[in-house]
């Protein structure tokens, strides 16, 4: 049974799930390229029935699917909290987004073109998935290569449907809600963090940057979720993806990195963004034990080379 703990003291959520450790071999990264990549056009009968697809019965670009190894699944919601220790069945969906047939394809040197495809496809499920029963929060949520947590080769994002609200997002929230991020955004336009900017979105090195090299994309207008957005603005969030992601290129070889999009909690104020995570650390005892993190690279250095690297 999947079970979501919270703990008495830090209320922290955690979700305990015994049935990710025991995932077959065929899900574990093979960077050698082979044809039997579960994620590769032709291998569609290897996954569970697809939940849709952009393309054609015979061609596709993206396809989603269920999680054969789901983190939540959609379980009737129930409370089985015992005096002080708060827990409930492991109730919520988790979804793959296959973003590309071809398994030497990986976003980090996607076109403008694909990433507004993928993005529209971000949109469709994350609108889908908050409409499910007792949800509360949805995360969309990308792991490229070993480092960054990433099991398959091939790139692919997932969806993960929370019957919860994260700590980190309740934070982000009253902050929105005091006009702290908006006033974050104008300072960070007149910082030497600044790495692009467009008509609609800038990205910049955060000021508390947790990774070397951390960036943070946001609209310049209040938007609370990528469901707010017309594809006029999405191109332009493609864009902004684009330009960094080939700035990261042109920097690092074969660099690892998580992104993650949060979007609005449901009856909260937000303002959406896109966080980029490259992977060269690994945590230790300080940032375990305390949740304070060490970082190498202060993000006014890592800006100004980001930006040279657009050039």
């Amino acid at each position: 049974m999947i079970e979501i703990r919270v703990d008495p003291l830090s209320k922290y959520n955690v979700i305990i799930n015994e049935t990710r450790a025991f995932r077959p071999e065929e899900y574990v990264e093979n960077k050698i390229k082979t044809t039997n990549c579960l994620f590769c056009a032709g291998n569609e009968n290897l996954t569970p029935p697809e939940i849709s697809r952009v393309g054609t019965s015979k061609i596709w670009s993206v396809r989603v699917i269920p999680n054969k190894f789901p983190i939540l699944t959609l379980q009737k919601f129930k409370e089985l909290s015992e005096g002080v220790f708060e827990s409930y069945k492991g109730h919520g969906n988790n979804e793959i987004i296959i973003l590309t047939p071809n398994d030497d394809e990986h976003t980090i040197s996607f076109p403008i073109k694909k990433w507004f495809e993928c993005l529209k496809v971000y949109k469709e499920r994350f609108e889908a998935n908050s409409k499910l029963e007792e949800v509360e929060y949805v995360l969309i949520f990308h792991n490229e290569g070993s480092k960054a947590g990433a099991s398959i080769k091939h790139s692919h994002s997932q969806v993960v449907a929370l019957p919860f609200i994260p700590h980190i997002i309740l934070n982000e929230a009253e902050g929105c809600s005091n006009q702290v991020c908006c006033n974050m955004i104008n300072e960070e336009l007149k910082s030497n963090r600044l790495v692009f900017k467009n008509n609609d979105f800038v990205v910049f090195t955060n000021f508390a940057s947790r990774f070397p090299y951390e960036t943070h994309i946001y609209p310049l207008m209040h938007t609370r979720s990528i469901s707010n957005m017309t594809d006029d603005v999405l191109y332009k969030l493609a864009e902004a993806l684009s330009v960094v992601m080939k700035a990261y290129s042109k920097l690092f070889k074969n660099m690892d990195f998580n992104f993650v999009l949060h979007n609005a909690p449901k009856n909260l104020e937000y303002h959406f963004h896109i966080e980029i995570y490259p992977q060269f650390n690994k945590y230790a005892g300080l940032e375990y034990g305390t949740g304070v993190i060490v970082n190498d690279v202060s993000p006014e250095n890592s800006g100004p080379k980001l930006r040279e690297a657009i050039k």
